[in-house]
């Protein structure tokens, strides 16, 4: 149905819930899961490069992990370790969908709305007004 499905992940309670939705939502399609988390890096010093505000071990073994739950469900899935700062992790999800040619990006939320995305900048939200294909954005119903 989407070809391919981009699946936004990183450590946080809605990007886990997002997961979830994911594999019931591929089990539907039978479409190809690429996950994806960007490994952010700090803001650089002046005369400094950017640094990474996580291990890439511990980046690795969330893709693999992810990797390995969609695949025991007998779905195909790959993943990608991307870097960037904070501010760009949107843009990096939708430079991944457009060079992989899926069809749908799925990310999850807190849900926090409209006011606070503004304010502090939400992916999911940047995501949404940037895609050019669907966005399924799983909002985290526990907090709120």
């Amino acid at each position: 149905m989407y070809n391919k499905i981009v699946v936004g992940v990183d450590e946080n309670d809605h990007s886990f819930e997002a997961i979830n939705a994911a594999v019931q939502l591929a089990k539907l399609t039978r479409d190809e899961i690429v996950v994806v988390h960007v490994q952010t890096l700090g803001m650089p010093s002046p005369g400094s490069a950017p640094a990474p505000m996580e291990d890439a071990s511990e980046a690795q073994a969330l893709i693999d992990k992810t990797v390995a739950l969609f695949t025991s469900e007998g779905l195909t899935a790959h993943g990608q370790l991307q870097r960037s700062t904070v501010d760009k992790i949107a843009d990096v999800l939708l430079s991944v969908a457009d060079t992989e040619k899926a069809g749908l990006i799925v990310v999850g939320t807190r849900g926090h709305g409209d006011f606070h995305a503004a304010l502090v900048g939400s992916t999911a939200h940047k995501v949404l007004h940037g895609a050019s294909i669907p966005v399924l954005v799983h909002r985290d119903t526990r907090h709120g």
